[in-house]
């Protein structure tokens, strides 16, 4: 999608989450009942009937989710629900094309409004899911995970509020193409609803899955050609990541295989994370990164939500409103000085991807590009408002 267009959807899509938090706030929306489990859909209508456009680039995204599965999808785009799984997770593998002529850090789609496509989609110009497989069960899936992860190391992504799964497919191949990262990329998809007014019920939802997610964690560890792993969750995914890796502390085999831990605009009270990061043990088996904005709409928007009654907001680890977080067990990153959206909540996916690249390759922030700055609570690092890197990569240099 253009620039343009960009920044005239997003005054619109937080127009629509204001109006969603006007007060009286209503309690929050408790998570769907349980889904039955269902049979696996037929995908055989599903199945490409042309060959990717002539330059995409093809990117495998595994992936593992409690979302409901659609009996009969009419397309990708619905192949998994909004509605919760309880029973089990669902493993899969997709195909998705990056077109030919794809700008770094961008998500080329089709012109939307208001969930209304206006546009065609198109393999030559917008990131496209060819194909999805599914995995009759966990052991197949494992089993083909461990014979793609010759190079040692995965990537896994957990996506935040308001993220279809077909969204969610879209933004871990870009990530794994821009990176650009070798190994297998997983996705971990909980079932948020894919709405700005649903963020009360996606909280919830983002609490239901922290059992599923610890298992998926323990599964990656525990195959034996996995030697690291690194996670990147957006937004509210980080509520989900963070409690799971409470919950596995004292488990070694999973903390020793984690080699980075993303945390993009984190939706998640400072609070909340002060009192489980002092349950790891120390010195931390795993390096952790926060990426933070002052131009975050979103968070100071969830902030307004949890107003307490004397008038306080809870400060979300994200934003820095009121000053930036730091603290012994992150490397905190400001990425105030970027371009991204009006919203500004997903400048992980584009102008900081340099900087991420930096991270999962282990260099240290002096070789970053970036710039050290200091605070009442301590130092922390700034990304300059241009980075290298960024720019549109097409086919014999056109």
């Amino acid at each position: 999608m253009d620039i343009l267009a960009r920044h005239w959807i997003a005054p619109i899509a937080l127009l629509l989450l204001l109006i969603s938090c006007v007060p009286p706030v209503p309690p929050a929306a408790p998570p769907p009942p349980a889904a039955v489990p269902v049979p696996p859909p037929s995908t055989a209508l599903l199945q490409p009937t042309a060959p990717p456009a002539p330059g995409a680039t093809e990117v495998d995204v595994f992936y593992a989710t409690d979302r409901q599965k659609v009996i009969r999808p009419s397309s990708y785009e619905q192949y998994y629900s909004a509605g919760l799984n309880t029973a089990e997770l669902q493993y899969g593998k997709a195909v998705v094309t990056i077109p030919p002529c794809h700008a770094r850090g961008d998500l080329e789609r089709p012109f939307e409004l208001f969930g209304v496509q206006f546009q065609k989609e198109n393999g030559k110009k917008h990131v496209v899911i060819y194909k999805i497989e599914d995995y009759t069960d966990r052991g197949a899936f494992l089993s083909e995970l461990q014979a793609s992860a010759k190079m040692g190391e995965v990537f896994v992504f957990i996506h935040g509020f308001n993220t279809s799964f077909a969204e969610g497919l879209r933004q871990t191949a870009q990530l794994k193409n821009d990176l650009p990262f070798y190994g297998p990329a997983l996705l971990y998809s909980w079932p948020s609803r894919g709405l700005v007014p649903a963020f009360s019920a996606d909280i919830n939802l983002a609490l239901t899955t922290v059992q599923h997610l610890e298992q998926f964690l323990q599964d990656l560890a525990a195959t034996p050609t996995v030697s690291g792993i690194h996670i990147l969750a957006h937004s509210l995914g980080s509520r989900p990541l963070l409690f799971a890796l409470y919950d596995m502390r004292n488990k070694s085999r999973v903390t020793e295989k984690i080699k980075n831990v993303i945390l993009a605009a984190p939706e998640i009270p400072r609070v909340t994370y002060t009192q489980i990061a002092t349950t790891f043990r120390s010195p931390n088996p795993y390096k952790t990164t926060l990426y933070v904005s002052n131009r975050d709409e979103v968070l100071k928007t969830a902030e307004r939500l949890d107003k307490l009654p004397s008038g306080e907001f809870i400060p979300r680890l994200g934003d820095i409103g009121d000053g930036i977080f730091v603290h012994p067990s992150l490397q905190t990153i400001d990425a105030s000085a970027v371009d991204t959206d009006f919203l500004g909540h997903h400048y992980f996916a584009d102008t900081v991807v340099p900087d991420i690249r930096g991270v999962v390759a282990g260099f240290p922030p002096t070789n970053r590009d970036l710039v050290q700055r200091s605070s009442a609570s301590g130092a922390y690092w700034a990304v300059q408002k241009t980075l290298p890197n960024v720019a549109v990569v097409c086919p014999n240099g056109k």
